[in-house]
């Protein structure tokens, strides 16, 4: 049995896609690459490895520099490990929280909750959280989808097997 990509979450899905296969070749005989090798040298292993590595840096590059986006727009995000990081706004109301999480068979997934109840587990005693969907929050996914791939989830077979597209923007 087959099984979804990515959750659909009720913000939407955003995604960080991953290097193609032939894209990841490519680099590999590339000769901007430092480690450059030829194509009888190029395993699939180090195409699979380059996906990886090439994924975890943009990961990484996500965080960091949307944060300096964010914080242009008055926003802060404050990193909590490599994978998660929170959002305040203006007046330092919590306003989300930002999971990147493995697809299941690409990409990463950026997930962009503003639930609530989800959310008060990062609050201290007296910090203020927004108890309903806000402007702030309509910004801040309009941030998301500029920063990333956006994509719907078109249909599913009865196998389970979920088809996506990319979302026009």
């Amino acid at each position: 049995m087959s099984t979804n990509n990515f959750y659909n979450h009720e913000n939407g899905i955003f995604t960080i896609p991953a290097l193609t296969y032939e894209q990841a070749k490519e680099w590999l005989l590339s000769e901007d690459n430092d480690n450059r090798k030829t194509e009888k040298e190029i395993t699939d292993k180090q195409i699979y490895d380059e996906i990886y590595v090439q994924l975890s840096l943009d990961c990484e590059f996500f965080f960091e520099n949307f944060a300096d986006y964010l914080a242009e727009k008055g926003y802060m995000l404050d990193q909590k490990d490599a994978y998660t990081a929170v959002v305040y706004n203006k007046q330092k109301k919590l306003v989300a929280e930002l999971e990147l999480r493995s697809g299941y068979y690409d990409g990463v997934q950026v997930i962009a909750e503003t639930e609530p109840c989800k959310l008060e587990r990062y609050l201290y005693l007296d910090e203020p959280l927004y108890t309903q969907y806000t402007p702030n929050h309509k910004r801040l996914i309009k941030y998301v989808k500029e920063w990333t791939t956006p994509i719907i989830k078109v249909a599913q077979s009865d196998n389970g097997a979920a088809f996506y597209q990319y979302v026009q923007q």
